[in-house]
């Protein structure tokens, strides 16, 4: 089973209260989820271009909104938001990436099953 690579931005723990948008996607043999809150990034294709930042992968962006990929390697299995309640150890998953597409529910739940780390503790709920 591949283990999943939980990247967050700001970088935060499973035991921390979150909210924002979150990705699911495969690069260069490894399944990661990457999960930003709210005041880090707004848009999901914001937290893809951190992420390949990061990853030395090559993406520009065309214009405001455009982010342009020119990594072959990249598969993003989509994406939506996410509600971290800590106490409770929930982690609540709903909506949609408008420029991603929706999660798969199944797909999703067993990326954060397989998470190292505490993710894998966690309780998922998906909200439709």
């Amino acid at each position: 089973m591949f283990q999943t690579v939980v990247v967050t931005y700001p970088e935060f723990k499973a035991g921390e209260n979150q909210a924002g948008k979150f990705l699911q996607l495969g690069l260069r043999g490894k399944k990661y989820l990457l999960l930003a809150s709210r005041d880090q990034h707004r848009f999901h294709n914001q937290i893809l271009a951190h992420f390949l930042a990061d990853q030395g992968a090559a993406c520009h962006w065309t214009n405001d909104e455009v982010l342009q990929i020119e990594e072959p390697a990249l598969i993003i299995d989509g994406g939506g938001r996410f509600q971290l309640d800590a106490e409770r150890q929930l982690l609540i998953l709903s909506d949609n990436s408008l420029a991603y597409g929706r999660f798969d529910n199944e797909q999703v739940q067993n990326a954060f099953a397989s998470a190292e780390g505490n993710w894998s503790e966690l309780k998922i709920a998906i909200a439709e």
